[in-house]
């Protein structure tokens, strides 16, 4: 008797070092997978230039959408202010129109609780995963600057691509 209960626990302890181990290469595969990825944040899906910048090229690598910030969109969409509840859909179906591009990679990626709000949790994984941060956001392009990590910001994107001068025009 006392042996069959000792081949149990043993086979259980078994089970329980397998599934450790498949939730640490799971977890390593995240990392890998998502190691120098663009996290998007709230105000660029609104937005919607990000869906031209990808057909064109523009967006390097892959495009990671967390969950806290569609939480957020959904949070601005379910609200009873209708201007932000159109902007939240619109960026809602941005995200569904960029998973159809071919030109870009997006992944909705779980990023679990965020206490520190929306724009904290996209600074730590951009540093997390060495990744970089796409915003039109003037706060959070100024704070991820400030640490030293890269921003693809759409309306500099817009700015630069802009003409100084239109043809036929003088310049003295």
């Amino acid at each position: 008797f006392m042996e069959t209960i000792f081949y149990i626990l043993f086979a259980l302890m078994q089970v329980q070092l397998f599934v450790i181990i498949a939730l640490l290469l799971r977890g390593q595969a995240s990392m890998t997978r998502l190691k120098g990825a663009c996290f998007v944040d709230t105000s660029t899906l609104i937005d919607g230039r990000i869906m031209d910048a990808a057909r064109a090229g523009f967006v390097p690598g892959r495009l990671v959408v967390p969950r806290s910030v569609l939480a957020e969109l959904q949070l601005l969409a379910d609200g009873s202010d209708s201007d932000k509840r159109a902007r939240a859909r619109h960026g809602l179906d941005v995200v569904r129109s960029l998973k159809d591009l071919d030109e870009v990679e997006v992944t909705i990626f779980d990023d679990g609780k965020f206490k520190d709000g929306v724009d904290n949790q996209l600074l730590h994984l951009a540093r997390s995963y060495q990744g970089s941060i796409c915003t039109i956001d003037y706060n959070l392009n100024k704070v991820a600057k400030a640490e030293s990590l890269p921003v693809l910001n759409i309306n500099e994107l817009a700015k630069n691509l802009r003409m100084n001068f239109l043809p036929g025009e003088r310049a003295s």
